[in-house]
């Protein structure tokens, strides 16, 4: 309970005064049926750190990551999460695939404004599900 309550007062405001939400369209050319998907839990992401996602409610997801002390603040269901990213030199969208075992997320981004995806995946192996 009190994790909780002080992940609230740390995080919640960044959350609520995020920038815009993810505006590009996602189509994963597959339509995924599982249920039960958990994207919550700590993440390798190579470059880019370590990312620790939690649920705050049914399908809203807040995390934070190593690279330039970044956030996410994204939705998720049936296996796909799209939002944004925040660093303190720039932001932008997210999309976030999680793998059939629940093991990898894979992912993809770009800056705010931009019209396409970033080259650069920003891919994940699953640490741990335990926060």
């Amino acid at each position: 309970m009190f994790r909780t309550a002080l992940f609230l007062m740390l995080f919640l405001p960044a959350i609520l005064f995020s920038q815009e939400k993810n505006t590009l369209p996602i189509n994963s050319g597959t339509k995924n049926t599982h249920e039960g998907d958990s994207f919550e839990g700590r993440w390798n992401c190579g470059v880019y750190g370590y990312l620790t996602l939690w649920k705050l409610e049914a399908g809203s997801y807040y995390g934070s990551y190593t690279y330039k002390q970044g956030t996410i603040s994204a939705s998720g269901n049936n296996f796909l999460m799209n939002g944004t990213w925040e660093q303190f030199d720039g932001g932008g969208n997210v999309h976030f695939r999680l793998s059939e075992d629940k093991m990898e997320l894979i992912g993809r981004w770009n800056y705010h404004g931009e019209k396409y995806w970033q080259k650069v995946p920003w891919n994940c192996k699953r640490e741990t599900e335990e926060l």
